[in-house]
């Protein structure tokens, strides 16, 4: 616990959110923490136990190459709210859409897409989920340019005697709208290569 707690420094930020932060590990290459700063928004969901609980039960799924975070422990107390994991080496399509990261050579827009889509359907079938599903929340692995999914914060898991109703939806419209969001933000990327290469040719 000492050693995550002073590995909270800000030049080991991964990434924020509203609700947690995401820090490197001092001296554990491979690992990070997901610390809870605002515990009255995280109590909106799920508990930091809840949600370790989802990352250990993903441990071994995968579809067409997508997966989840490697779950280590799990810290639930009056010092510490946070859950360690692997560090996923890439970066969420929010990162990338703001210019912070650049776009995996590797990443395949409509094999990305499709592979995601797999993926959910997968873990629908499970029973299970993640129901948060935007730009912040889905990773690409920068040596693979496949998709990593991250934070579940949000997800549920149901027993099958219980009715699911509007979950698989919920999923789908999320993925529909991160699908367009980034097909929007490469067209526009592609649209000023194009404008700075006529430019250039003047």
């Amino acid at each position: 616990i000492d050693r995550l707690l002073s590995s909270r420094l800000e030049e080991n930020l991964l990434g924020s959110g509203a609700v947690a932060k995401v820090y490197q590990v001092d001296g554990a290459p491979g690992i990070c923490v997901k610390v809870v700063e605002n515990e009255t928004n995280y109590k909106q969901g799920n508990t930091v136990f809840q949600e370790s609980q989802f990352l250990e039960d993903l441990g071994d799924f995968e579809v067409e190459g997508v997966r989840t975070p490697h779950f280590i422990q799990c810290f639930s107390g009056i010092r510490l709210n946070a859950i360690v994991m692997e560090e996923v080496n890439g970066s969420t399509l929010e990162q990338i859409m703001n210019g912070d990261e650049e776009m995996p050579e590797e990443f395949v827009f409509e094999d990305f897409f499709d592979r995601l889509k797999k993926y959910f359907e997968a873990l629908h079938e499970k029973n299970i989920f993640h129901l948060d599903i935007a730009p912040r929340n889905i990773m690409v692995d920068r040596a693979t340019g496949l998709p990593v999914v991250i934070d579940f914060g949000r997800g549920k898991q149901y027993d099958f005697s219980e009715d699911v109703l509007l979950e698989p939806e919920k999923d789908y419209a999320g993925l529909m709208a991160v699908r367009s969001e980034i097909k929007a933000f490469l067209d526009g990327k592609r649209s000023m290569k194009r404008r700075t290469i006529d430019r250039s040719s003047i």
